[in-house]
């Protein structure tokens, strides 16, 4: 994430990024097998994470159900389509592929491919 800051513009917001990336990683270690493969990349811009688990089909949620605001999970992936500009779910068949594309705009004249 500490690239993300060096080549992200000043005006991005580097905390709803920090709470995707965090939701997103936890979530595939607690829903999947524990093997993960993610990367942050820019596109267009933009600075987007890829990430490929092997857990279970899922779909981007609305609020859980019962949807009382104390409830203790269920509010994670709600919160992260909230703070991305995109948010997409693939199902492979063998896992998911997931593309989010972060609330971080590239510095201008950053040559980084990758972001972090």
């Amino acid at each position: 994430m500490a690239e993300l800051r060096i080549g992200g513009a000043t005006q991005s917001d580097f905390q709803a990024a920090e709470v995707i990336v965090a939701e997103l990683i936890s979530n595939a270690f607690r829903h999947g097998d524990g093997i993960i493969r993610s990367e942050i990349s820019w596109d267009d811009g933009n600075a987007v994470l890829h990430l490929v688990d092997r857990g279970c089909a899922f779909r981007i949620p609305g609020p859980p159900a019962g949807g009382h605001i104390l409830q203790q999970s269920g509010w994670g992936l709600m919160l992260v389509a909230k703070l991305a500009r995109k948010f997409e779910v693939e199902n492979t068949g063998k896992g998911n592929a997931i593309r989010v594309i972060l609330p971080v705009k590239r510095k201008i004249g950053s040559r980084r491919q990758r972001a972090g």
